[in-house]
């Protein structure tokens, strides 16, 4: 009885998740015309008509726009560092001693892959492949083994995580009419499987993070703020 009434509150939970993410239950009705309007409004919105490339020359045409887009990504994430440069990281005092190295270093198991996945979230949006958390969880005896299998080969070097290395950005508008790039924010859609392996990864070096992270480091540590450096400076 107890499992029946979980499983009941399970769907209970669900129907009210995705029911709070449709707005029109709660305005449309069954109003056609009110459909149209906000679906035709939502596309205005969404489409982007023209943008400005780096050199600032407006592109309209739709594979000019993408051509501008990559460009401006390209740029970001490209390395200003020479391939040929040696760095000297001799000075930089050691702080993982081997057998905090071997604890890293040993085989994952099949239960932290499945603590990972337990630990995300699976309403997020899906991949490339249209999968998302919830169809995994849902279709877990069906999926599971050649999902844990498919992590096994990647982390351990099997298998090239090129196969599950394709991304979808999309690009939200931070401003009412976007111009150029930097008005837009970018959100990366991975496949779940690809989160997977970086929630097993990111699971694993927390054991060990503190011994490499500063007690100065305030921002973007689990349980400190950067505030805590304003509280700080000020007592």
């Amino acid at each position: 009885m107890r499992k029946k009434l979980g499983n009941l509150l399970d769907k209970e939970e669900k129907y009210w998740a995705q029911r709070s993410r449709i707005q029109w239950l709660k305005e449309g009705d069954r109003n056609t015309q009110f459909f149209h309007v906000r679906a035709t409004n939502r596309k205005k919105k969404n489409n982007i008509a023209r943008l400005k490339d780096m050199n600032g020359y407006w592109r309209e045409n739709t594979t000019d726009i993408c051509k501008a887009a990559r460009e401006y990504f390209q740029k970001l994430f490209k390395s200003n560092l020479n391939s040929n440069t040696v760095l000297n990281l001799d000075y930089i005092e050691s702080c993982i001693s081997g057998e905090v190295n071997d604890r890293l270093l040993k085989d994952l198991t099949d239960n932290e892959i499945k603590e990972a996945f337990s630990q995300m979230d699976h309403m997020k949006a899906p991949g490339i492949d249209g999968l998302s958390g919830n169809f995994f969880k849902e279709n877990w005896e069906v999926v599971g083994e050649d999902t844990i299998k498919l992590c096994q080969d990647i982390l351990r070097g099997v298998k090239n995580v090129d196969c599950l290395n394709d991304t979808i950005i999309v690009i939200i508008p931070k401003i009412k009419e976007p111009v150029d790039m930097t008005n837009f924010r970018p959100i990366s859609l991975y496949r779940v499987v690809y989160k997977i392996v970086a929630k097993v990864l990111t699971n694993r070096l927390k054991e060990t993070l503190s011994l490499c992270i500063s007690q100065n480091q305030s921002a973007f540590v689990l349980g400190r703020m950067i505030h805590d450096s304003i509280l700080v400076a000020m007592s």
